[in-house]
């Protein structure tokens, strides 16, 4: 399943907050995140998704054809439960 967030109109540190909620409250389910960050007022928030973010979640980052969107591809969150 794919899940989109939008980053537009957020500083960097709220991006980074917003982004890190997201990927911490992301059901497993949700294998894709494709954010849109924009590229027309410049690239801090392209740097942060593509290059500065860190979270066990996060398997790979794809960039698009799209400039303002990343696409990060997650992994499935690890259950407490074993059979």
């Amino acid at each position: 399943m794919r899940k989109t967030i939008d980053l537009h109109g957020c500083l960097t540190s709220q991006a980074k907050a917003y982004l890190l909620k997201t990927l911490d409250s992301c059901p497993s389910s949700v294998s894709e995140l494709v954010v849109i960050h924009g590229s027309n007022h410049g690239d801090k928030l392209a740097q942060l998704v593509r290059k500065q973010i860190k979270h066990p979640r996060i398997s790979k980052i794809f960039l698009t054809m799209n400039p303002g969107e990343t696409i990060l591809e997650l992994k499935a969150v690890k259950t407490g439960i074993k059979k």
